[in-house]
């Protein structure tokens, strides 16, 4: 059986040319495409992470990916992962990477304490794989729940790899925890 160079796949989501680093043009023609989803105006969509830590001049480093969170009420579970999966799936076609899911707290890199909070993601991992070499992630989380659609639920009563990741980045002086809405930070 012939190894595919490159794959990874998401949930329902799976691409098999291999993508970039985002950069300012990649994710603006992205969004171009992305913000006319319907039922995108259901919710706040944040832009955070890396990539606009880079893009305001404080991260020096090259991001990997693009971390868009969603916070809001959720009104149909159905059509939160087609959002999720419609980021993912335009991300992989201008070649790079949306880590896409939704939060109850938006503002967890400006708390100076932690406090618990809840993801919704279209997918409990991901699989991937470059050159023949397999690599598979499963999320975690201290509560687990799958949901309706292909969704997770995951709790975090504790600090996540991903809190703990931001802090010390933010200690480091490399992150001050900027975090933009997505309508304003490209419109």
């Amino acid at each position: 059986m012939e190894q595919l160079p490159f794959y990874f796949s998401i949930g329902d989501v799976s691409t098999s040319t291999p993508f970039r680093r985002p950069t300012l043009v990649s994710v603006t023609d992205w969004w171009k495409e992305f913000k006319y989803e319907v039922g995108l105006d259901d919710y706040d969509v944040w832009v955070c992470g890396s990539f606009v830590e880079k893009t305001l001049g404080v991260y020096d480093r090259p991001p990997n990916d693009l971390d868009l969170v969603f916070t809001g009420e959720i009104q149909s579970e159905r059509k939160l992962k087609e959002l999720l999966d419609a980021a993912m799936a335009i991300g992989f076609k201008h070649r790079f990477l949306v880590d896409a899911f939704w939060s109850s707290d938006i503002m967890f890199p400006h708390h100076e304490k932690f406090k618990p909070y809840a993801t919704i993601r279209n997918a409990s991992g991901y699989i991937k794989t470059i050159s023949g070499e397999l690599v598979q992630r499963h999320y975690k989380a201290d509560e687990i729940y799958p949901l309706s659609n292909g969704l997770f639920q995951y709790v975090y009563y504790q600090p996540s790899k991903t809190y703990k990741k931001v802090q010390e980045r933010k200690d480091m002086g490399l992150y001050v925890g900027a975090v933009k809405l997505a309508s304003e930070f490209f419109d």
